[in-house]
């Protein structure tokens, strides 16, 4: 081999090399047990001492892992890229804001910011905060969209079995169709489609026997390509929230933004403003999730 092959072979190496390392950088970033994202989640907000949980440890997960392991449709992701949720060309760039783990009194400070911009976003709800439901009633008639989130949002609950899961979903589903009269199809597992933390309470499979379920059913999960870090512990600072949404976001078409409403979410509530006017100046429109869409979303992210 002559010195212009070696170097070639070298070179080659070098980037396999460089490659292998970053998915490796992955794994461990994504499937790290603790890595500070560890909260309290509990019915009622009561600390029993059972009740510690990977709260938001999942959705990073779910993130990272769609990014390394999109899921393959029968259509190319260039195809996707070409088509809207009619079957037509993607014509405008499109933000689906949706707002995770509520409702909560940081809620409907979010539906005034809303109502003041214009916009419209859907709300993936809890229900084990009775004191608070209340305020779904009002956001459906805002004219949001309404998603289910699971009753209890215990991952050592609802991902035990599958009948366990659906029961909560169910139990959800009525609490939601008793105040709206409405009972919607999109749902977001908490902790995401793609979370490991059901490997500490269920069997292995647990998920893919869920996702089968619920789509025997009728649901459609929605997951997310875009996130300011509000889901982590330690709560970041403003600046990186919004250094996050820009990174996110680029190159994108279809941004699905990942936000919580949880009553610990103040700075969620001070940026959002700043979030809405990012996207505005990033040429992004905004639109619900909902019956019409949901598949193509659905699909659109997974493969993102």
């Amino acid at each position: 081999m002559d010195n212009k092959g070696r170097n070639y072979f070298y070179i080659v190496i070098a980037v396999i090399l460089c490659v292998i390392f970053g998915f490796l950088m992955g794994f461990i970033y994504a499937f790290s047990e603790r890595r500070n994202t560890k909260e309290v989640l509990s019915p009622g907000g009561a600390v029993d001492g059972q009740s510690f949980e990977d709260y938001y440890f999942g959705e990073v997960n779910t993130l990272i892992y769609n990014r390394l392991f999109p899921e393959k449709k029968n259509s190319t992701v260039e195809e996707e890229d070409r088509k809207s949720e009619n079957g037509g060309k993607i014509k405008d760039k499109i933000a689906y804001l949706t707002f995770d783990d509520g409702p909560s009194k940081n809620t409907e400070k979010i539906l005034e910011i809303l109502k003041e911009e214009g916009i419209k976003a859907t709300f993936f709800l809890v229900g084990y905060k009775e004191s608070e439901n209340t305020v779904i009633n009002k956001i459906y008639e805002e004219g949001h969209s309404l998603g289910n989130h699971t009753f209890s949002h215990r991952y050592d609950k609802i991902y035990t079995s599958v009948d366990s899961f659906m029961s909560d979903l169910k139990k959800q589903e009525d609490l939601i169709y008793n105040l709206t009269g409405v009972r919607p199809k999109i749902i977001r597992f908490p902790g995401g489609s793609k979370n490991t933390v059901y490997l500490k309470t269920g069997p292995a499979g647990i998920m893919t026997e869920i996702k089968k379920k619920v789509k025997e059913e009728g649901y459609h999960y929605i997951d997310w390509n875009v996130v300011t870090g509000d889901a982590t512990m330690p709560y970041p600072d403003k600046q990186t929230m919004l250094e996050n949404l820009k990174r996110g976001v680029k190159n994108k078409k279809i941004a699905v933004v990942l936000l919580h409403d949880t009553d610990s979410k103040n700075l969620t509530v001070e940026i959002l403003p700043e979030i809405i006017k990012i996207l505005k100046s990033e040429g992004f429109k905004f639109d619900t999730i909902n019956e019409k869409n949901m598949k193509f979303i659905e699909n659109y992210v997974m493969q993102r």
